[in-house]
């Protein structure tokens, strides 16, 4: 996840998306995934079930759409999001670091790596990942 934006365009189907504005997501309820260096979000239903997070989600700024077939959705790093398939869909999508994102990345990777088994593929994959990207010259 990696702090990425994220891009879709979906081919076929409809899919239900709620989005919240990125400095709403402590009125959420999130809990820390320490390894993963990423908030953890529980389902909307869940925290609607319960009074005092349902209070604190009626906060938060909210913004729900349908995505249909033949349109392309942006998202940018840090939104939180549900997303719900309304019919079967056919879709491609990427996760993505750009100037915007890159610095977030590289830090939230950093912090991830003592959490890797030293010598694992794992902490290979990400090491080699973080010496990569801190190589490019990322436009301002």
């Amino acid at each position: 996840q990696m702090c990425s934006n994220f891009w879709m365009y979906l081919g076929e189907g409809a899919k239900r998306w709620i989005t919240f504005h990125p400095d709403d997501a402590p009125l959420l309820s999130p809990t820390w995934d320490a390894p993963e260096q990423i908030h953890r979000f529980a389902p909307l239903a869940q925290l609607e079930s319960d009074a005092q997070s349902a209070a604190s989600l009626r906060q938060a700024r909210r913004l729900e759409f349908e995505l249909r077939a033949g349109e392309v959705l942006y998202i940018p790093h840090n939104t939180p999001h549900e997303v719900t398939n309304l019919a079967a869909t056919c879709a491609v999508s990427a996760n993505y670091l750009d100037q915007t994102n890159v610095d977030l990345s590289l830090a939230q990777g950093t912090a991830k790596l003592p959490s890797r088994e030293p010598g694992s593929a794992r902490h290979a994959n990400l090491r080699a990942m973080l010496d990569a990207l801190g190589e490019v010259e990322w436009p301002a």
